[in-house]
């Protein structure tokens, strides 16, 4: 019992950090960028499981359009689901008459090779 009373702080400040950290996820997850990153998750699985549909362009957009305000965030998705590259792909076989097709494939080809200024090993 002494024991714990003396490293009581510690252990509160160890539960207080694990709750911060689990309502910061929460809050992530229900924030706009992180339900366009849910979006995105799922539009590029199922265009990489074949289960896509042209009337999922609307929700490709929308989602797009909201992870672009959080630059970070995008680079960060980008580089671990290469949903850009997806989008491309989902236009070329949907739309390959897409005005905007030749300046995203462009956007695909090239990658960011830092998040927050910190370089990012690249395989």
């Amino acid at each position: 019992m002494e024991l714990v009373m003396q490293y009581g702080w510690i252990i509160g400040i160890g539960i207080a950090l694990a709750v911060l950290l689990l309502l910061r996820a929460k809050l992530k997850a229900a924030s706009p960028s992180g339900r366009a990153a849910a979006e995105l998750k799922r539009l590029t699985e199922a265009y990489n499981g074949h289960a896509d549909s042209p009337q999922d362009l609307p929700s490709w957009k929308e989602a797009l359009s909201v992870m672009e305000r959080y630059p970070s965030d995008y680079n960060k998705l980008n580089g671990e689901i290469s949903f850009v590259q997806a989008f491309v792909a989902y236009l070329e076989k949907h739309y390959p008459e897409d005005a905007g097709l030749q300046s995203l494939r462009q956007h695909a080809h090239y990658r960011k090779d830092s998040i927050w200024g910190i370089t990012v090993k690249r395989d």
